[in-house]
């Protein structure tokens, strides 16, 4: 027997942090942003035997966010100059799970 199932979520606060360190352009950038978050996960259960059975978890996140980065220059030919850009930044995730389960 499959039962279905499926959760879905959103959180309008979804922060996030970058940090990159361009070692050959002697180049520090950091960000801060902020933004929302969507995720759906359908699933399926199969009992196999009264002590058996398997679960298949799909996934899908993803977290789209704006902010700012800073960026420094900490060598040659720039060094000391710095800056801010805006920032975003978009992560898109899709996980599969499968479970099995033997009751003792």
């Amino acid at each position: 027997m499959s039962i279905p199932g499926m959760e879905v979520g959103y959180s309008p606060w979804a922060p996030a942090e970058d940090l990159n360190d361009h070692i050959l352009r002697s180049k520090l950038s950091t960000g801060m942003a902020t933004g929302e978050a969507h995720l759906a996960n359908p699933s399926a259960h199969w009992d196999i035997l009264d002590s058996d059975f398997f679960q298949l978890t799909d996934g899908y996140m993803k977290i789209r966010t704006k902010g700012i980065q800073r960026y420094y220059y900490y060598g040659r030919p720039f060094a000391g100059q710095s800056g801010d850009v805006n920032d975003k930044l978009t992560s898109s995730q899709f996980p599969v799970f499968l479970l099995f389960i033997h009751r003792i």
